[in-house]
């Protein structure tokens, strides 16, 4: 060792020892004694550091005290399931365990569960800090097993410490949220997972663990409430987006991979947030982000769909958190308050600078560049913030997702307040360029609206009814259909309405068949009804469902009544409505059979079918009920309205502004528009490509 290099040494561990000794006099007896653990004990500079390092910021984190041990019940109920999963690994390999065998341990298991488990009233402790629950000997095993982990881990060992401060060492992954255990608690949890550390890459490990834990899940699907909250939630599909990225990211962790959960503010068209897993890989030095048992790392699109700013919830404090530079009693919106959230946007997607005019007059510090939400406060979600220049009047944003609908606001109290109009922003030649919606504030002409829609139709919904073109249905006498005619076929695609098709051919068939056309053999019809006008009662036949009425013209032609079909009814099904293509429900179908078929007890005509596509359910529904509102520096109600067919008219709307047609009877997906010539025009797929 040179000179240099020894007094640069001595000097960082002189400079580190101080700093510990300085600690261990403000913190008092409780964490000192880890601090001298390793100074005198077990004298290592990384683990030195990484004490003062969680010392420093357990102020900063809640958490939830472990739950009370498990209950004789639930311990057998565990192990059982446990066993039974190990039990079909070893004989299928765990790759390829049958799904019919997950099905038939389900049934068994559904019995045992009946009988051995009752409700569980939840025992699970408020938040509370970590600092005041943490004890020196969690804290000092924590780092004993962390330091091991980065050090001897293929996937670890090159970190630098900055990265593994993050990524391993941790108690917590989301603030707020979870049980306190230590990383040894983990890495034992579910035995089943010990082969974990086996597999060579990320890839692999991970797969490993999706597979595990969805066996786990499938053999016993959902138990409702008898099971408690905590590890034993991935023993059922009562799951959500926080318990499978926590669990999975302290796992991950215990078995060696440097892994983090990031968020999702939202997501641009969607309503909801969603939180997954992210993992560093040393050897393209990139964050691979997945959902921990859905993708693997460097899958693409794993998030599905565009999303609005992406965070991470540090366990460093970060000074630069709204929090932190917010004015004294400055209100921050709840998902953006947190002292350690990063936005990490720019590792997942390009983002732009912008800088808007502001002419308000607030003691505020932050304005915030909020999306459209449609179950979000005021209809409206913070994606990012950005410092309000006072002197210069204007406001800086450093990143911002291009092509997404954005609204300027800040805060009065905890009031959202307009201070700009709605915009996105396009990249043209590597810089930003603002386009503004032709939308204008204030009083405008009035106008007639006709909606149909508070959705635009889905990119995937429509292929699938593209894919029907070409459809027929059959008629025969032979159950085989090895001698069948023709009766109709569908030369376009069927809409997501339910529309009558009639006949070309009529005669007298026991079998009816609808059959996709060989090249895309799924059955995707989501609603269909058997008609014949023989004007006759009976148990084999109930009332026909009406046409959709999408115009006020023709709801005036149905005043006067259509042509009565009544439905005949399939001779073999018992309750033929709970089977997909009778259920009347549009997110369902029959898509995963090649054909379907009708069996009357005895021949009859078939003279027509009402039939409807498969599709999201974003049409006007009627019998609901509906509001209809506007953008003018916030979300004003015009009108409501309730649904007498599949369409909505509205008088004396305010013209030139942005519209959002709010279902208030269900629902979780709208998109605002414009109206042009009498036609609504959704925000994503129409104006912002």
């Amino acid at each position: 060792m040179t000179g240099k290099k020894f007094v640069w040494l001595t000097t960082f561990i002189v400079m580190l020892v101080v700093s510990s000794a300085l600690m261990i006099h403000n913190i008092g007896r409780g964490y000192s004694k880890v601090l001298c653990h390793y100074i005198f004990v077990d004298f290592n500079i990384d683990k030195l550091r990484s004490a003062m390092f969680l010392i420093n910021n357990l102020k900063y984190h809640n958490t939830q005290i472990s739950a009370d041990s498990l209950t004789t019940e639930q311990q057998a109920f565990k192990a059982r399931t446990d066993s039974v999963c190990h039990a079909l690994c070893n004989k299928y390999g765990w790759k390829n365990v049958p799904i019919d065998s997950i099905f038939a341990e389900r049934r068994s298991s559904a019995l045992w569960i009946n009988n051995h488990l009752t409700n569980y009233n939840s025992k699970q402790s408020d938040l509370q800090p970590c600092s005041g629950v943490i004890t020196p000997e969690l804290m000092i095993r924590q780092i004993d097993f962390a330091h091991n982990v980065w050090k001897k881990s293929p996937f670890a060992k090159d970190l630098s410490f900055d990265e593994y401060k993050e990524a391993i060492l941790p108690f917590v992954c989301i603030n707020n949220y979870g049980e306190l255990h230590d990383l040894n608690y983990y890495h034992g949890a579910i035995p089943l997972l010990a082969e974990m550390g086996n597999q060579k890459t990320l890839r692999e490990r991970v797969a490993f663990y999706a597979k595990i834990v969805q066996y786990l899940r499938d053999i016993n699907a959902s138990v409702g409430n008898k099971l408690p909250d905590g590890l034993m939630s991935m023993y059922s599909r009562d799951e959500d987006c926080f318990s499978i990225a926590h669990y999975a990211c302290m796992i991950m962790r215990s078995f060696g991979m440097p892994v983090v959960v990031d968020h999702v503010a939202g997501y641009r068209e969607l309503a909801g947030r969603h939180y997954f897993c992210s993992v560093y890989n040393t050897a393209s030095k990139t964050w691979q982000g997945f959902n921990p048992e859905g993708s693997l790392p460097g899958d693409r699109d794993f998030l599905g769909a565009p999303t609005l700013n992406i965070y991470r919830d540090m366990f460093e404090v970060q000074k630069d958190a709204p929090c932190f530079v917010r004015n004294k009693g400055e209100f921050v919106p709840g998902h953006l308050a947190s002292p350690c959230i990063r936005d990490v946007t720019e590792k997942y997607c390009p983002v732009m600078q912008i800088t808007l005019p502001f002419n308000l007059y607030t003691d505020n510090n932050l304005a915030y560049l909020a999306a459209f939400n449609c179950r979000g406060e005021e209809g409206l979600v913070a994606s990012t913030w950005g410092v309000i220049d006072k002197d210069k009047r204007c406001v800086t944003f450093k990143r911002v997702l291009p092509n997404t609908l954005f609204l300027p606001v800040c805060y009065k109290g905890e009031e959202c307040v307009s201070f700009g109009k709605p915009f996105y922003v396009k990249q043209i030649n590597g810089k930003p360029h603002i386009c503004y919606l032709p939308v204008k504030d204030g009083q405008t002409s009035k106008s007639n609206v006709l909606l149909l829609r508070k959705f635009p139709v889905k990119q995937n919904m429509r292929l699938l009814a593209d894919h029907l073109k070409g459809s027929v249905i059959l008629g025969s006498n032979d159950k085989t259909f090895e001698k069948a005619d023709t009766l109709l076929r569908f030369l376009s695609a069927p809409t997501q309405y339910l529309r009558t098709y009639t006949f070309n051919r009529k005669g007298r068939y026991q079998y009816y068949r609808f059959v996709p056309p060989p090249q895309f053999p799924n059955a995707n019809i989501a609603h269909m009804e058997w008609l014949t006008s023989s004007p006759r009662k009976g148990k084999d036949v109930m009332p026909a469902s009406r046409e959709a009425i999408t115009q006020p013209l023709n709801a005036q032609k149905s005043k006067g009544g259509q042509r009565r079909y009544v439905q005949l009814k399939d001779a073999v099904l018992k309750d033929m409505q709970a089977s997909p293509q009778y259920d009347h429900n549009p997110l369902t179908s029959a898509g995963g059979y090649p054909f379907f078929t009708l069996q009357l007890n005895k021949p009859e005509i078939v003279e027509a079918v009402n039939l409807m596509a498969m599709h999201a359910n974003n049409t006007i529904t009627s019998g609901h009920q509906y509001l209809l509102l506007y953008w003018d520096k916030g979300w004003r109600i015009c009108d409501s309205a309730t649904a007498k067919f599949e369409y909505l008219e509205f008088h004396d709307v305010p013209s030139d502004k942005l519209y959002w047609l709010y279902d208030t009877t269900d629902g979780q997906e709208e998109m605002p528009f414009l109206m042009n010539n009498g036609m609504q025009r959704f925000l994503y797929g129409e104006l912002i490509k």
